[in-house]
């Protein structure tokens, strides 16, 4: 509710795995994709280089997470392609806030 009231125009897709995220992915051409690090059927190591493979490379890919990563994750994590990460919990207040520095450090 709160994204939908800073960004009235804001489409947003949700999926049940993260496979099925990546299939729909080419045919959503997203401007913006989220992706949890611990997804059911696939983790964030191995969902975002696939989800890189079919979206624009312009596109940034956030990765959310309440694990605690090493600089070692977060560097495996940008090297296939993610842009940033959120870390859980989060302020639903401070989401589009904490979105828009995660793509502006990934520039």
């Amino acid at each position: 509710a709160t994204l939908k009231r800073s960004l009235p125009d804001l489409v947003t897709h949700g999926f049940e795995s993260a496979r099925a995220a990546i299939a729909a992915a080419s045919n959503i051409a997203p401007d913006l994709v989220l992706l949890d690090l611990k997804m059911p059927d696939m983790d964030g190591f191995d969902a975002v280089p696939k989800m890189r493979e079919r979206i624009a490379e312009d596109v940034p890919i956030i990765i959310m997470t309440a694990f605690k990563t090493s600089r070692a994750d977060e560097e495996q994590l940008l090297g296939a392609g993610a842009n940033g990460f959120l870390k859980k919990p989060f302020d639903p207040g401070s989401l589009v806030k904490d979105l828009e520095r995660c793509i502006l450090e990934s520039q």
